[in-house]
């Protein structure tokens, strides 16, 4: 009897030990994994930046005036919200519909379409993200003690407007 107790205890230890260890590696999987796809979305906006500029620049060869405007709209705004992107296209399309030649161009209608696939993947990204710091923020709330003292901490979750 005294046998079994303490085979039975063991048994418990032995588990433990073996799930405490893959406690930290767990989280660390974690960590890296919301790591990553913060590091693409941030690729991402890179892109969308310089594609938004290689528009304007497309745009001066059929009004500099107004190309001059929509650099100086986005070095003022920035591009950080989804809203000020909106904003920026619907100005660059407004300056097109003065241009048909512009407006007609293949370069410019590749271009547009490319800054509107790329604004779909950071949706879809950011979106992974939020799901991944999710899982992160959950995987620390159930072994908080452990974690915390291995200097995990909770992530914040990326807001922006549709």
């Amino acid at each position: 009897m005294k046998r079994k107790i303490m085979l039975l205890i063991l048994i418990v230890v032995l588990f433990n030990v073996f799930i405490l260890s893959d406690v930290p590696n767990r989280a660390e999987v974690l960590k890296e994994q919301v790591i990553a796809i913060q590091s693409e979305i941030k690729e991402q906006e890179s892109h969308m930046i310089e594609l938004v500029f290689d528009i304007i620049s497309y745009v001066e060869k059929y009004d500099k005036e107004k190309a001059e405007m929509l650099r100086r709209v986005v070095n003022a705004r920035g591009l950080e919200s989804d809203k000020l992107v909106e904003h920026i296209i619907n100005l660059i399309d407004s300056v097109a519909d003065d241009y048909p030649e512009l407006q007609n161009s293949n370069e410019y209608k590749m271009m547009i379409g490319e800054l509107k696939k790329i604004q779909n993947i950071i949706t879809n990204t950011r979106n992974t993200y939020n799901s991944y710091v999710d899982k992160y923020n959950n995987y620390l709330e159930k072994f908080k003690e452990i974690l915390n003292i291995l200097g995990h901490e909770s992530r914040n979750y990326v807001m922006y407007e549709n």
